[in-house]
C-alpha cells in the first residue's frame, strides 16, 4: 500500500482520522481542522506502526524540484507575522 511512498488526502469531508483495530475496540483519532493535507505512510513493510501526519504543504513530485516559495500548499507570511496550528490525537 505504501510501495510508493505516503498516501496524501486532500479536502476531506472531516479533517479527521481514525484507524481501528479488527481485534478489539482500541483506535487512534488523529483531528487536525485546519491543515489541507494529511499523509499517512510507513518506513517500510513489516513495521509496526502507521504514521498520520496534519500536513500544511507536501514534498515535490520524484524527479521534480520546486522552489520553496511555489511549493504545493505552502503557507506564505508576511516579516514578522505569526502562524500557529494545532491538531489533537484521542488514543482508546
Amino acid at each position: 500500500m505504501f510501495g510508493n511512498d505516503a498516501l496524501i488526502f486532500e479536502g476531506l469531508t472531516k479533517n479527521e482520522v481514525t484507524i481501528r483495530s479488527r481485534k478489539n475496540r482500541h483506535f487512534v483519532k488523529v483531528a487536525f481542522p485546519d491543515f489541507k493535507y494529511v499523509g499517512i505512510w510507513t518506513p517500510k513493510p513489516g513495521t509496526p506502526f502507521l504514521c498520520i501526519e496534519p500536513w500544511f504543504g507536501i514534498a515535490d513530485a520524484k524527479g521534480e524540484s520546486v522552489e520553496l516559495k511555489d511549493k504545493l500548499g505552502i503557507e506564505n507570511l508576511a516579516v514578522g507575522a505569526d502562524f500557529s496550528s494545532e491538531y489533537t490525537i484521542t488514543i482508546g
